[in-house]
């Protein structure tokens, strides 16, 4: 366990997160630590070894994409998840298949980089071999950069338990737990422990090895003979036995069970004791400022009776309820997801990272280089916000150009992008401002596509025009206005959505996007009452006798049945429907009069269906 000074330090680091987490009572697993406390464990092994496959196994959802591409890449940003196995409950990380000897310019040597900030942060790390070639020349390279990397790795017995001493780590199992929890993200013990790790000035990740042997089925080609001798040729890595299992049929998680189990445990304890001591230090605290606040409050009210004053002694509790009242408003609601969307290399994964003040994505010159949606919170002025970076909008036709399978990966990076839009309520749609002067049009026909599809799924729409650093100032204002004329012109459903212009390089102007996503979403959630909108319709409607606004003397009751998008359904006079430019204008109308100006209406027609004719009276 921690010791009291070492816990305290270790609760004032995460003090400003407890402030969000839910009663230990509402956890349902063993390891009763919100996720932003849990350990890690971070999925690492060269390409195409089946990390993503095991990360979707232990997260029991197809959150990463997998695809077999023998010699290539599918994962290149990491991907996080909260991994449930029995009633282990840890942050796994999928990463990018590690080749770390290739040169500094590649690909996948910045994923390498990412990778090795991932490790710094771990607990465990997995290192994912295949159990049917075994171990490989590359598996032993990056075994001898892994032990340059983190500092020790456990050693399993034949029993399969892990005998590895504490001191492996840094001394004992408290002060890994403790250095670990210090990152308030759920970050581990990189960043403390490695300070202490010798006269040694290289910054070097404190993370255990863990070696395991997918694609091991016991109903596989070979059976279990090859298995067992891929296992006996991996133990040369030097990370002691390996954990035989597959991550496509579950075989073998009750043996990863056993090996992470010893692992995870003493720095879920340690954090727990540090949590608990926390709060409870912050409850003795809080009780005896309550106890002087009513001593105070005691006292000013006994002077202010004896001057005839009685009314300071219902002010506090009136003023206290409605403090507890705003505070439960705020903390109900969940994040305001945000998706930043576009087409390849516009500067998604650029402005994710500015907005983050992390450099979470990869980011470079080559189109089509995020695959994976990369999801983020943050707290932005008291609001949790989540931030999505999306691959790129390819065209179909030029699919195969952006993967090394003939398409099938950026294939399903374009339906996982789609999908994003079903459950996030901004989009922001970057456009490349440089792109759209010299093609003297504002949005392209793929980006209309685009946006015309957010529309429809009832989404709000931000136009960010980006890369304006690379124009002058009246070129600058030249593609804001073909931009703005592109959206008034082809989509009239969201009139007056807000257009931004940035860089993402810079940051210039990248502060705005937030502010505006946040105010559009007030008026996506906002509700107009039915008495008032019957008002407008008749007022309205005395304005347009004549002409092709008459229709909406047919107009005979509206509501507005639901917001997220606002929803409101009109009751007409006579079968006929409404006709479609009547119903525009409606819904230009109530955009106009009640502020919902570039949010996305809908207009749902009811009216009387036509008598059916008598086919015979009965006698």
């Amino acid at each position: 366990m921690l010791g009291a000074q070492r816990a305290g330090a270790l609760g004032r680091r995460l003090l400003s997160s407890l402030q969000f987490l839910k009663p230990w009572s509402v956890y349902g697993y063993s390891t009763d630590l919100p996720d932003n406390l849990l350990p890690v464990v971070a999925i690492i092994g060269r390409p195409n070894v089946g990390k993503s496959a095991l990360f979707n196994r232990l997260v029991r959802r197809r959150e990463a994409l997998v695809h077999d591409t023998p010699g290539g890449h599918v994962t290149r940003d990491y991907q996080e998840g909260v991994a449930r196995l029995a009633d282990l409950k840890f942050k796994v990380i999928d990463t990018s298949g590690l080749e770390p000897f290739l040169p500094g310019d590649s690909i996948q040597a910045r994923a390498t980089q990412l990778t090795s900030r991932v490790l710094s942060r771990s607990d465990v790390a997995v290192l994912l071999i295949d159990g049917r070639t075994g171990s490989l020349p590359a598996d032993e390279q990056l075994a001898q950069w892994l032990r340059k990397t983190v500092v020790a790795a456990p050693q399993r017995s034949a029993g399969g338990s892990s005998s590895s001493s504490a001191a492996a780590v840094g001394g004992s199992s408290d002060a890994s737990s403790s250095s670990g929890s210090g990152s308030p993200g759920g970050s581990s013990s990189g960043s403390t422990l490695s300070s202490s790790s010798g006269s040694s000035n290289r910054r070097r990740s404190t993370c255990r090895v863990v070696v395991a042997a997918n694609k091991c089925e016991r109903r596989g080609p070979g059976g279990e003979a090859a298995i067992a001798a891929a296992l006996a040729e991996s133990m040369r890595l030097g990370f002691g036995e390996p954990v035989a299992l597959s991550a496509m049929t579950g075989e073998g998680m009750t043996e990863l069970y056993e090996v992470l189990q010893p692992l995870l445990d003493p720095i879920v304890e340690a954090r727990q004791a540090a949590v608990q001591q926390i709060e409870g230090g912050s409850r003795g605290g809080e009780a005896e400022e309550e106890a002087t606040a009513q001593r105070g409050a005691a006292a000013a009210a006994a002077a202010a009776a004896e001057e005839g004053g009685g009314q300071l002694q219902g002010q506090a509790p009136a003023a206290a309820g409605a403090a507890g009242e705003e505070g439960a408003k705020a903390s109900s609601g969940g994040p305001l997801r945000v998706a930043i969307m576009g087409l390849p290399n516009v500067g998604k994964s650029t402005l994710t990272n500015w907005v983050l003040q992390d450099e979470r994505c990869l980011t470079g010159p080559e189109p089509g280089l995020t695959r994976d949606a990369i999801k983020e919170r943050i707290f932005w002025e008291g609001q949790e916000v989540e931030l999505i970076d999306t691959a790129g909008w390819i065209r179909r036709t030029k699919l195969a150009a952006y993967d090394e399978s003939g398409g099938a990966v950026a294939e399903q990076t374009v339906a996982e992008a789609r999908s994003v839009m079903q459950f996030v309520h901004v989009v922001a749609l970057l456009v490349d401002a440089q792109r759209a002067l010299e093609l003297k049009e504002g949005l392209t026909h793929r980006e209309v596509t685009l946006a015309n599809d957010v529309v429809a799924e009832g989404r709000l729409l931000l136009i960010v025009a980006n890369k304006l650093d690379a124009l002058a100032p009246a070129q600058r204002e030249q593609a804001l206005a073909l931009i703005r004329q592109t959206v008034e012109d082809s989509l009239p459903d969201v009139s007056g959505a807000p257009i931004i212009g940035m860089s993402a390089l810079t940051g210039k102007g990248a502060d705005k996007l937030l502010p505006a996503a946040l105010k559009m979403y007030e008026r996506w959630n906002q509700r107009v009452p039915t008495a008032k909108l019957n008002r407008w319709v008749e007022q309205t409607a005395a304005q347009y006798q004549v002409g092709g606004g008459k229709e909406l003397n047919r107009i005979a009751y509206i509501s507005q049945v639901k917001a997220r998008p606002p929803t409101f359904v009109v009751w007409v006079r006579g079968s006929a429907p409404l006709s479609v430019p009547s119903t525009r204008f409606v819904a230009a109308q109530i955009r106009k009069q009640f502020g919902f100006g570039g949010v996305p209406l809908r207009i749902q027609v009811r009216q009387k269906q036509p008598r059916r004719p008598d086919k015979g009276r009965r006698r």
